[in-house]
C-alpha cells in the first residue's frame, strides 16, 4: 500500500510538470505569432523602393493596389509628358496626351480607386484619341521594378525586361511561337507560326523547324494567328530566306533618332531556303512584325500572299514605367519598306490572291502544286502532282458544277457497269451490286467515291463523247497511269 501511494504521488507530480510544459508551450507558440502578425504589419508598412527611381535622395517608388487623386494626378502627367516626348507619330502625340489630362481635370478617373480599373480606363482613353492598339497602361508593380532597375530613370527608354521564369515556361509551352509543321500532299511544306520572340529557344525551335521542312519543293507560311514580335527574331527568321550576301530587309524609324536598316543576317545556324517557292497565309488578325514578313517576302522573294488584308500595324513599342506600380506601352518607332519608302499602318498589307481565311490554306495548296506541275520537275513527279490537282481543286472549291443534261449524257450500260442518275448525282453500279457515288473533278471527270482508302488513290472515270454530246465509252483510270477502257453498250 505504502508502495502504491509513493507510485501515486509520483505520477501526479509528473502529470503537473507536464501539464506546466504544455502551458508554457502554448504561451510561447501564442506569443511567436504575436509577433508574427505584428512583422507583417510593420513590412505592409514599409515603401516599396526600386533601384535607378527618379525619385530624390532617400524617397521611395510607392506602390498602391489602390489610387490616390494625388497618384491619379502623377501617373497621368508622367504618361502625357512620355506620350510628348517620344510617341512614334508627333502629329498625333499632343492631342493624345491632351486627351487624358482633359479627362482627369474633367474628374473622369475620380471614381476609379481600384488601380486595375484605373488603368484600363486611361487604355481604352489613350486608344480613342490615338487609334493604336498598342498604346496602354498596366498596374504591374513587378515589372516596373523589373524596367526600373535596367535604367537610370524614367524617362530614358530601355530594352524589354529578360522573360520571368513563368514567362518563359508559357512560351515553352506554346513551342515558342511554333504551332505545326508538316509535309502535305505534293511535298509542300507547311509551318503555323504565332510570334516572334527574342530568345535562343526561339531561334533554336526556327532552325529545328526549317530544317525539317528544307527539303519541301514549296512553304506554305501560315501567319494568319501571328501578333508581331521582335525585330531581332524577326530579322533571324527572315534571314533563312536569302542567300548568305547582304540583302536589306526593312527600315527602322524611331522619333528623333536616325533611320536604321536591317539586313539579313549573314551567319545562322540553320539551312537556308533561298530558292523554295514561298506561300503566305495572312488576314485581319496578321499583324506587326508578321506584315513586315509578309511584305518583305512578297517584295523581296516574289512569295505570293494569300487570304485577307492584314491589319495595319507597323507601330514597334517600348515599356516605360511611369510610377506607383504602373507602366505604359508606347509605340516609339515603326518600320517601313525602303524600295517604296513606305510602311503598312493604317492599311495593312494587300494580299496577291484574295480569299476568305477559312480557306485560304486549301487554295495555297492548290495554287502551289500546280505551279510545281508546270515546273521544271522530273517527269514522274509532274504526273504525280498532275494526279493531284483535281482532288486540291475540290478541296478548295467543292465539286464542279455540271449541267443536267451533260449528267444524262452520261449515263447508260458500259460493258460490266452502269452509271446511273439519282437526283442530279452520278453513280457507278458494278456486276456485284456494290453501287459507288461519283464526285466531279471536272466536266468529264469523276472520282469513284472509296472512304476506306486515301483520295489520290480512288480511281477516277473519265467520259469520251462523241460530237453529238452522248458518252461513247469511258475509261477507268488508276493511279500510276494504268487506263481500263469500255465501250457503251446499250
Amino acid at each position: 500500500m505504502e508502495r502504491r501511494a509513493q507510485i501515486n504521488q509520483m505520477s501526479h507530480a509528473d502529470k503537473c510538470r507536464k501539464g506546466d510544459a504544455g502551458s508554457q508551450q502554448v504561451q510561447l507558440q501564442a506569443s511567436l505569432m504575436h509577433l508574427c502578425r505584428l512583422l507583417l504589419i510593420f513590412l505592409a508598412s514599409l515603401p516599396l523602393t526600386a533601384p535607378g527611381s527618379t525619385a530624390g535622395c532617400g524617397q521611395t517608388a510607392r506602390v498602391a493596389e489602390s489610387v490616390s487623386p494625388q497618384v491619379r494626378q502623377e501617373v497621368i502627367e508622367s504618361v502625357a509628358q512620355e506620350i510628348r516626348e517620344r510617341y512614334v507619330n508627333p502629329e498625333r502625340a499632343g492631342p493624345t496626351a491632351s486627351h487624358v489630362v482633359g479627362k482627369l481635370r474633367t474628374g473622369t478617373y475620380d471614381s476609379l480607386a481600384d488601380a486595375g480599373q484605373f488603368a484600363t480606363a486611361v487604355t481604352n482613353d489613350l486608344k480613342e484619341a490615338s487609334s493604336d492598339r498598342h498604346l496602354a497602361l498596366a498596374f504591374d508593380p513587378p515589372r516596373e521594378l523589373r524596367l526600373l532597375r535596367m535604367k537610370a530613370s524614367t524617362g530614358t527608354l530601355a530594352p524589354s525586361p529578360p522573360p520571368t521564369a513563368e514567362e518563359m515556361e508559357a512560351a515553352r509551352r506554346s513551342n515558342f511561337g511554333f504551332v505545326k509543321a508538316e509535309i502535305l500532299q505534293g511535298n509542300v511544306g507547311y509551318l503555323d507560326l504565332r510570334t516572334f520572340l527574342d530568345s535562343d529557344q526561339f531561334r533554336q525551335a526556327t532552325s529545328s523547324a526549317l530544317g525539317f521542312l528544307a527539303n519541301s519543293d514549296a512553304l506554305i507560311l501560315d501567319l494568319r494567328r501571328h501578333d508581331g514580335g521582335h525585330l531581332n527574331a524577326e530579322s533571324f527568321f527572315l534571314s533563312h530566306f536569302f542567300g548568305p550576301s547582304p540583302v536589306e530587309l526593312f527600315t527602322v524609324s524611331e522619333r528623333g533618332q536616325k533611320a536604321r536598316r536591317r539586313f539579313a543576317l549573314t551567319d545562322i545556324p540553320g539551312k537556308r531556303l533561298p530558292e523554295v517557292n514561298l506561300y503566305i497565309l495572312v488576314n485581319a488578325s496578321t499583324a506587326s512584325a508578321a506584315e513586315a514578313t509578309a511584305l518583305t517576302l512578297q517584295q523581296l522573294r516574289g512569295a505570293t500572299v494569300i487570304g485577307e488584308r492584314t491589319l495595319g500595324d507597323s507601330y514597334g513599342t517600348t515599356e516605360v514605367p511611369v510610377g506607383h506600380g504602373f507602366v505604359l506601352r508606347l509605340s516609339t518607332y515603326y518600320q517601313f519598306d525602303p524600295r517604296t519608302g513606305r510602311g503598312w499602318e493604317g492599311r495593312g498589307v494587300e494580299p496577291d490572291v484574295i480569299a476568305p481565311a477559312q480557306s485560304a490554306l486549301d487554295l495555297a495548296h492548290l495554287i502551289a502544286v500546280m505551279e510545281l506541275a508546270g515546273s521544271d520537275l522530273a517527269e514522274n513527279s509532274k504526273s504525280e502532282l498532275a494526279w493531284l490537282v483535281p482532288l486540291l481543286q475540290l478541296k478548295a472549291e467543292g465539286p464542279q458544277p455540271i449541267p443536267s443534261s451533260q449528267l444524262k449524257s452520261y449515263t447508260g450500260k458500259f460493258e460490266q457497269i452502269t452509271i446511273g442518275n439519282d437526283k442530279g448525282r452520278l453513280f457507278m453500279l458494278e456486276p456485284s451490286g456494290v453501287s459507288w457515288n461519283l464526285v466531279a473533278l471536272s466536266d468529264d471527270i469523276f472520282l469513284i467515291e472509296d472512304l476506306s482508302v486515301r483520295p489520290e488513290s480512288q480511281a477516277r472515270i473519265r467520259f469520251i463523247r462523241k460530237a453529238n454530246g452522248r458518252a461513247s465509252k469511258l475509261w477507268i483510270l488508276a493511279p500510276g497511269g494504268r487506263v481500263t477502257s469500255l465501250s457503251r453498250t446499250d
